[in-house]
């Protein structure tokens, strides 16, 4: 996957967190995926890596079960492939 890809793929992320629910884990899962993409646009691997980390754990709490379920599908590619 390029930076590109993984790019968008954090863009289906966030786009998929808009539809959720407000919640902390929904606002905590926003602001890693935020760092994230610096952290990627960065070449900063050990530390997009950690986010992408602390983003799988906020969303566990996310209460919209396909929801989550669709964001862990989203982090499994990102996690699979970092760059």
């Amino acid at each position: 996957m390029t930076i590109e890809d993984s790019d968008n793929r954090i863009n289906d992320l966030l786009s998929l967190l808009a539809q959720c629910a407000d919640s902390p884990s929904k606002q905590l899962a926003r602001e890693h995926l935020e760092c994230a993409r610096v952290y990627l646009l960065g070449a900063m691997n050990a530390e997009y890596s950690m986010s992408l980390d602390l983003i799988r754990k906020a969303v566990s709490g996310i209460p919209e079960d396909p929801a989550r379920k669709d964001a862990r599908r989203i982090l499994d590619d990102l996690m699979n492939t970092e760059a």
